[in-house]
C-alpha cells in the first residue's frame, strides 16, 4: 500500500462545472497512473465513491470522484433532482471521461469505469457507446432492475406524473418526470450489456434493492464479465482490504493495448 494525496479537480461543463475530487497514489513523480472514473448512484455523492477511491488509490491506481448534476444531496455540481435523468448523466459520465483523458497522469491504456448502484447503469450505457476508451470496468450493485421496477409503475410514459416523491421509498428522493420516461423511452435494456471488454461486477447476496439475479443475467449477457457475490452484504458497500482483493486483481490484469 502507499500514500494517497487527495485534491480537488472541477471538470467544466457546459455552463458550470462538474464537482470532482482527485485520489493519486504517492510518490508519482511525474509519472502517468492507471485510472478509475467512478460514478456514484441516485442521491448519493462523491463522497460515498470517496470510499472505494481511497482504498484503490492506496494500491497504485489514480481515481476520480464526482458529483453528478441534481442527482447528489451535496449537490456540489449544482443542478435540480427533478431534471436529473440516465441520459443526462451519461452526458456528463463522457464529458469526464473526455476531459481526464487529457490530464498528463493519466494512463489512456489504462482507463477504467466503476459504477455503484444507478451509476453502474450509467457506466454500462456509457462504455457501450465508448469501447475504445474504456479498458475494463466494475459494476458494484448495479441497478439493472431500473427498466422493469418502473415498467411496473407506469404502463407507459404517459402515465407518468411530473414529480414522483420518494421513488422506492426513499425519503427526498423527489424524481421528476424525465428521469422516468427516460428510461422507458431509451429501451435501455437493448443496449446496456454491449460493451464487449471485460466487466467485474459486485453484488451482495443480502441486497433487497437490487436483487442479486440481475447481476447474474449481466453476467450470461456481457461478452465476458465476472461475477463476485459478496455474502450477506447488502446494497450500498464499499471496497476495502476484505472485499476488494478481486477487484485490485482484475484491473491489474486488464491493458488496453489496442488504443
Amino acid at each position: 500500500m502507499v500514500n494517497v494525496k487527495k485534491k480537488k479537480l472541477c471538470c467544466p461543463y457546459k455552463d458550470g462545472n462538474l464537482y470532482g475530487e482527485l485520489y493519486l497514489p504517492e510518490p508519482m513523480d511525474g509519472e502517468i497512473v492507471p485510472f478509475i472514473i467512478l460514478s456514484h448512484g441516485m442521491f448519493s455523492s462523491y463522497l460515498d465513491t470517496g470510499v472505494s477511491a481511497q482504498f484503490l488509490a492506496s494500491h497504485g491506481f489514480g481515481c476520480y470522484c464526482f458529483d453528478y448534476k441534481g442527482c447528489s444531496y451535496t449537490n456540489r455540481s449544482g443542478g435540480d433532482l427533478k431534471n436529473c435523468s440516465i441520459l443526462t448523466e451519461k452526458d456528463e459520465l463522457e464529458v469526464v471521461i473526455s476531459y481526464l483523458k487529457r490530464q498528463s497522469f493519466v494512463d489512456t491504456e489504462r482507463l477504467y469505469l466503476l459504477g455503484q448502484s444507478l451509476g453502474g447503469l450509467v457506466t454500462s450505457m456509457a462504455a457501450a457507446d465508448h469501447p475504445d476508451d474504456i479498458c475494463a470496468m466494475v459494476l458494484m450493485y448495479p441497478a439493472f432492475n431500473a427498466v422493469d421496477y418502473i415498467s411496473k409503475m407506469f404502463i407507459s410514459s404517459d402515465n407518468i406524473p411530473e414529480v414522483v416523491e420518494n421513488y422506492m421509498g426513499i425519503q427526498g428522493l423527489n424524481l421528476g418526470r424525465r428521469f422516468f420516461k427516460d428510461v422507458m423511452d431509451a429501451s435501455i435494456s437493448d443496449f446496456i450489456f454491449d460493451y464487449p471488454g471485460f466487466v467485474y461486477i459486485l453484488h451482495g447476496t443480502g441486497d433487497t434493492l437490487v436483487p442479486e439475479n440481475y447481476s447474474k443475467e449481466a453476467k450470461e449477457r456481457f461478452a465476458g464479465a465476472q461475477l463476485e457475490l459478496v455474502k450477506g452484504f447488502g446494497h450500498g458497500f464499499h471496497l476495502d482490504e476484505n472485499n476488494g482483493v478481486g477487484v485490485l486483481d482484475f484491473l491489474r490484469s486488464r491493458v488496453c493495448t489496442d488504443i
